[in-house]
């Protein structure tokens, strides 16, 4: 069965600055004295992370629970499974994060790092703290730590916004300059009796 469609995202070109060095070589086109700007090595994303009091921290294990709890909860995860966002905590190329409002931990992300490129996932918020400016914290916290590792990519997917169905991770990407590159359908495996 197929269940709702998936968007891929990577940053527009309306945002993307291809430039003809690295970032703060001669020649760059970078600018990484502006405020909000993150360069990476063929990009370059502005956004204003100043617009939230909230703080996002890279986490380990310390806070593995904590995360794995604030996934599971917000997808919705049955008991079974909800320890398996933790799993990638400590994990090579695997990095994680949390925003905090005071010492409560209300949203999460992570990225995974391979060469040039970094994937975003793991992005929820508790219900009762949306609309803070939590997601957009994490996604530029996140493009820092990527643009410092080198990276030339950027990719997330996200459920995708349609009339009938609210997506707000697939705006707060739109909204920071990523695009749909792609989309795919989602499925949805469901054990049938055997026919006899």
């Amino acid at each position: 069965m197929c269940g709702c469609g998936y968007a891929a995202l990577r940053p527009s070109r309306q945002l993307l600055r291809l430039m003809a060095s690295a970032p703060g070589s001669k020649g760059s086109a970078c600018d990484t004295t502006t405020t909000g700007c993150v360069c990476g090595a063929l990009w370059t994303i502005c956004a204003d992370s100043s617009a939230t009091s909230l703080e996002v921290r890279r986490i380990d294990s310390a806070h593995a629970d904590v995360f794995g709890r604030v996934v599971a909860t917000v997808f919705d995860f049955p008991p079974a499974i909800a320890p398996l966002p933790s799993q990638t905590i400590g994990r090579p190329h695997w990095h994680h994060y949390l925003a905090f409002e005071g010492d409560t931990p209300i949203a999460s992300g992570a990225m995974y790092l391979a060469g040039s490129a970094a994937w975003f996932s793991f992005a929820a918020t508790d219900a009762a703290y949306r609309k803070r400016g939590a997601q957009q914290a994490l996604i530029v916290r996140r493009l820092h730590d990527a643009a410092d590792a080198g990276c030339k990519w950027v990719s997330v997917e996200t459920a995708e916004d349609t009339v009938t169905r609210d997506a707000p991770s697939f705006r707060n990407l739109r909204r920071l300059g990523f695009e749909v590159a792609y989309k795919r359908p989602n499925y949805l495996w469901a054990k049938t009796a055997p026919e006899h």
